[in-house]
């Protein structure tokens, strides 16, 4: 029940994971994305991030450092999110996160959602903003022959030559715990594999990889060659075809006291 000195009741979590659960029996490794919106914060089930009395606040920064009462649903709250964005990853969903309202909705704990699937996240004070209501919007942006100007279910993987190795990518993506003789020991960002997914991706997605270079490679390089770096991104289009785009990126590398060296100056 609500009242005046109670929140309204909010089961975001629940909802969530009956969302999910459907999508998952119906059609996963499909296009598919989840859109999750909160006017307020979670309050009622797992989930949640706060209790419905409007006596307890809502959870703060020095809350979370110092682990207070407040911060309780905190751990909770972060492992059952997680939870929700492993298996949106197995199914190769894609999770939005849009969240309107003055107050924290619990953005800190539910952001994963957004991490590891490639989903938006946008926070505005209310849905009548024209923020929301042009996120939202160009979210069903089509293209010339009426397609959304999305692809779903990307799979990303790397190939270098024996110069290089990939320390690991950041963006909203995971692992897929791919190994090869192009990953290097040193982890950056989502490390230790040169294969990642994507839930979903647009004209604006962004998506750093680090490499290392081989340090026999880096100390001396014996004779002029070529190295390479390969990125093949599988996505599901809108139509509902299967695409793969292949960028290759060519270095050509020079011995000590060549004369190519000064080329590449202006």
């Amino acid at each position: 029940q609500s009242g005046p000195a109670r929140r309204q009741c909010r089961c975001t979590g629940t909802a969530l994971n009956v969302a999910l659960g459907m999508l998952e029996a119906t059609f996963a490794q499909s296009s598919v994305r989840i859109m999750l919106v909160a006017g307020g914060p979670c309050n009622v089930g797992p989930g949640m991030v706060v209790g419905e009395e409007l006596a307890e606040t809502i959870r703060s920064h020095l809350d979370l450092q110092k682990d207070t009462p407040n911060a309780r649903h905190t751990k909770k709250a972060i492992a059952f999110y997680g939870t929700m964005a492993s298996r949106a990853v197995a199914a190769g969903f894609a999770v939005d996160v849009f969240a309107c309202s003055l107050d924290q909705v619990g953005l800190h704990e539910m952001r994963v959602l957004s991490q590891k699937t490639g989903g938006y996240m946008i926070m505005s004070d209310s849905f009548s903003l024209h923020v929301f209501k042009e996120t939202f919007r160009k979210v069903f942006d089509c293209d010339e022959a009426g397609y959304l100007q999305i692809g779903f279910n990307a799979k990303t993987e790397v190939l270098t030559s024996r110069e290089f190795k990939c320390c690991g990518a950041i963006g909203g993506l995971s692992s897929l715990n791919k190994k090869g003789p192009c990953v290097a020991e040193t982890e950056i960002g989502v490390g230790g594999t040169c294969k990642w997914i994507v839930g979903s991706l647009d004209k604006n997605t962004t998506i750093a990889f680090y490499f290392d270079m081989m340090r026999q490679q880096a100390d001396a390089t014996p004779a002029p060659k070529q190295s390479f770096l390969q990125f093949q991104t599988h996505y599901l289009h809108p139509s509902g075809r299967k695409r793969l785009r292949v960028t290759t990126v060519s270095k050509q590398y020079s011995g000590p006291g060549k004369n190519d060296i000064a080329m590449g100056f202006d």
